[in-house]
């Protein structure tokens, strides 16, 4: 089943919410019982103003508003299309459904996010997208897949202790900015794209002897002996050291 709300608020308080919204409007999801499920397909923004909304196979076309106190626990995978705004939770209980962020805009964590996230559309015209928010990121088990159709820029500081981050080629696929990028020693690092600007490897004694990657895989530090730091940062550059024009365009700080 289908309908437009045109440019008007729905506001759904039931147990069960299902079918394809049209329009450029905002659907509020209230359950007065405190839970609701969702599965389909909405055009225009979704707010979540309170309770927890079950999800999964389904997307969002406008902004996404989670509010403080509400959660989105995903079932399966969700598509975000617009603008992304967490005050609440996005949480998995249990599998591996993915939080899809595959549109233009900002994405704003001032909550929890506990989930998979995939940065960039599967397919079609590569995106911008700015990513920040004081929120924590992830949890360990958890993946994030920055995909090469985006490029995202951090508008803060921003860390992620995640066991995987898959930095799709070619090209760089985070800018920090003039922001920190941090993760454990033991987060893995897969395929060959980059991110450049600061890098920040933490928790350095959980680690002992292991090869810490920044920027890309080849771009690597090994403490072999004595104690290490607790923590190191790298800064790396897609420009030629300074005095150096004509050498391979890279340079780290």
């Amino acid at each position: 089943s289908s309908f437009n709300i045109g440019a008007n608020t729905f506001t759904h308080t039931g147990s069960s919410f299902s079918g394809t919204v049209n329009g450029i409007g905002t659907i509020r999801m209230q359950p007065v019982s405190g839970k609701t499920t969702f599965l389909g397909i909405v055009t225009p923004g979704m707010k979540i103003v309170s309770g927890t909304v079950s999800t999964g196979s389904s997307s969002v076309g406008g902004p996404l508003v989670i509010d403080s106190g509400a959660t989105l626990s995903l079932t399966g995978s969700f598509f975000a299309r617009g603008d992304v705004t967490v005050d609440g939770t996005i949480n998995q209980p249990s599998g591996t459904p993915i939080f899809y962020a595959v549109g233009n805009g900002t994405i704003l964590n001032n909550g929890s996010v506990g989930t998979d996230v995939w940065f960039g559309p599967t397919s079609g015209t590569p995106v911008l997208q700015n990513l920040g928010g004081g929120g924590t990121w992830g949890r360990t088990g958890r993946t994030w897949y920055l995909m090469q159709r985006s490029t995202v820029t951090l508008l803060n500081d921003v860390a992620f202790p995640g066991s995987t981050i898959w930095v799709e080629s070619p090209g760089v696929r985070m800018n920090t900015d003039a922001f920190t990028f941090s993760l454990p020693c033991n987060t893995v690092w897969q395929s060959t794209g980059e991110i450049s600007g600061n890098i920040r490897r933490t928790n350095l004694a959980a680690c002992p002897g292991s090869t810490l990657t920044f920027g890309n895989p080849f771009t690597t530090i090994q403490f072999t002996s004595g104690t290490p730091p607790t923590d190191i940062r790298v800064d790396t550059s897609s420009v030629a050291p300074l005095g150096f024009p004509n050498a391979v365009r890279r340079s780290y700080q």
